[in-house]
């Protein structure tokens, strides 16, 4: 497996259901689920849903997503992310254009930030909602 059905895989080996979504963290962050994260740690964001960037709204894309993980270059799509410059506080680092088009290098994507390869990331495993 690779991308995020290997991600999802990872996450079920450690007891969890599957990789957080963006929705997930924000829930995690307002209860206070990340206090205990080390300053320095930086983690993979999956987006599924709109969110403001730059005041502006940017729509869920695989161009935000590594091409749902499987992407391992930096000219075509983009990796949001999340760090914690200081123990427990979660900062978000989303993509303003997660439009993914092979045919335009350069166009969609954030130069020297977001970038797809060569780069290691954490990865936040949820447990399915309780009904």
């Amino acid at each position: 497996m690779t991308g995020l059905e290997a991600g999802h895989l990872l996450c079920q080996g450690v007891g969890a259901d599957h990789v957080c979504d963006y929705e997930e963290l924000l829930v995690a962050r307002t209860a206070g689920e990340f206090s205990t994260v080390a300053q320095g740690t930086t983690a993979w964001v999956h987006r599924t849903t709109s969110a403001m960037v730059n005041a502006q709204v940017s729509f869920p894309g695989s161009g935000g997503r590594c091409v749902d993980w499987i992407f391992n270059g930096n000219h075509i799509a983009d990796g949001e992310y999340a760090t914690f410059d200081q123990a427990g506080v979660i900062t978000f680092h989303l993509d303003p254009d997660t439009v993914y088009d092979p045919g335009a290098p350069g166009q969609h994507t954030v130069a020297g930030d977001l970038e797809c390869g060569g780069v290691m990331r954490s990865i936040f495993c949820c447990n399915a909602a309780c009904p």
